[in-house]
């Protein structure tokens, strides 16, 4: 939540918190493929919104679950008013928008969450 509180407290209009997306042909690819950490072949799941690999020390549904609370906290209705306040409209519009986002992403994304929070975790 550092991140998160970075970015508001320097008044970031907007922000995106990325998971690193081992893509085919990196070496970052490579190494978890050789390690096995790759837990789906689906490709368009490559995206950087889901998570496709194992990561070191915790569960892959616990990373997942703490992007969304990230998202869910930077653009959170508590947020978004400081920003009417502010008189930040444009950036209080967009945190609007992309909270709507995230509860459509969730959504349309129970079954992988259900995958992922069900998955056998084995810390690497």
């Amino acid at each position: 939540m550092k991140y998160v509180n970075f970015a508001i407290k320097h008044k970031i209009g907007s922000v995106q918190f990325a998971i690193l997306t081992p893509l085919p042909g990196t070496p970052v690819y490579k190494q978890m493929f050789k390690d096995k950490r790759i837990l789906s072949y689906d490709w368009s799941l490559y995206d950087g919104l889901h998570i496709v690999f194992s990561p070191k020390n915790f569960s892959p549904y616990a990373l997942q679950k703490a992007v969304i609370k990230a998202h869910k906290t930077f653009y959170s209705l508590k947020n978004t008013f400081k920003r009417v306040l502010e008189k930040r409209f444009l950036s209080a519009q967009i945190s609007l928008y992309a909270l709507k986002l995230i509860y459509e992403w969730q959504g349309k994304n129970k079954r992988f969450l259900n995958w992922l929070k069900h998955l056998r975790y084995i810390g690497c």
